[in-house]
Formats: structure tokens, C-alpha cells, sequence
């Protein structure tokens, strides 16, 4: 019960830190059931991954806080199949909204990004995570 209580207050936090990071940069954003926010910035008519598909996305990764992370200008595009978890759920869940061209702004919480544990590496625990995806290609 104190876990489920200390969660409940997690969700709380962040969802009052990602609305008031919305509000503070005037942005108009769409929630899904998951939690996700995102904005379809460039919107380009065309099929959408399926499932089976894999994707390849450049994109920029930084915390909530402004601290970037990660970006494929460093890293190279990233390429990863839409029905594994080997990327944040989050992350699938923008790609699986979007067709090649398309380039969207995501904000995930920490739940559809790396939850608990962080990456060991640059996103500690807990951490919301912001995203400026462009989906490349659909395979």
C-alpha cells in the first residue's frame, strides 16, 4: 500500500510539472489515454506503422529540465521494431501516430519512458522526457 501510495504521488507530481511545462512554453498539445502529449507538428498524409513494421527515427532526446540527452545528430538515426520494447513505450506510441515526414514534439512521463530505473547512463529515475521525432522510414 505504501508503494501504490508513493506512485500515486510520482503520477501526481509529474503530470503537475508536464502541464505546467506545457502552459510555461505555450504549447497545444494532445493527451492519449497512456499519458503521452504530443503535437504533430508537420503532418504529412500517408500510412502509419503497423505493429509488424519497423521505423527509423532522427530525433532529439533531452529531459524536462532542458538537459539533452541524446540525438541522432550524435548518434545516427535510431531504427526499432514497433512491437518490441527495446525503445520506450512512449516512443512507439508517437511513432505508431505518424507517417514518413511527419515531425512531432512528445512529452513522455516517466512511466512510457524509462521508469524506475533510469538507463543507467543519462536518464535517471523517475524522468520525464521530451522528444522532437521526425519519422524517416517505414518498413
Amino acid at each position: 500500500e505504501q508503494v501504490m501510495r508513493e506512485n500515486r504521488l510520482i503520477v501526481s507530481n509529474q503530470w503537475e510539472a508536464i502541464d505546467d511545462y506545457v502552459k510555461r512554453n505555450h504549447l497545444q498539445m494532445d493527451t492519449t489515454a497512456t499519458g503521452l502529449r504530443i503535437k504533430i507538428e508537420k503532418t504529412v498524409k500517408g500510412g502509419k506503422p503497423k505493429n509488424y513494421n519497423t521505423v527509423t527515427v532522427s530525433y532529439d532526446l533531452s529531459l524536462i529540465d532542458g538537459t539533452e540527452c541524446y540525438s541522432s545528430d550524435g548518434l545516427g538515426a535510431l531504427t526499432f521494431s514497433m512491437n518490441h520494447d527495446d525503445v520506450p513505450t512512449g516512443l512507439r506510441e508517437a511513432a505508431s501516430m505518424m507517417s514518413i515526414g511527419d515531425k512531432a514534439f512528445a512529452i513522455l512521463p516517466s512511466h512510457l519512458g524509462y521508469g524506475l530505473t533510469g538507463d543507467a547512463n543519462k536518464i535517471p529515475s523517475n524522468a520525464i522526457l521530451v522528444y522532437r521525432i521526425e519519422l524517416l522510414k517505414i518498413e
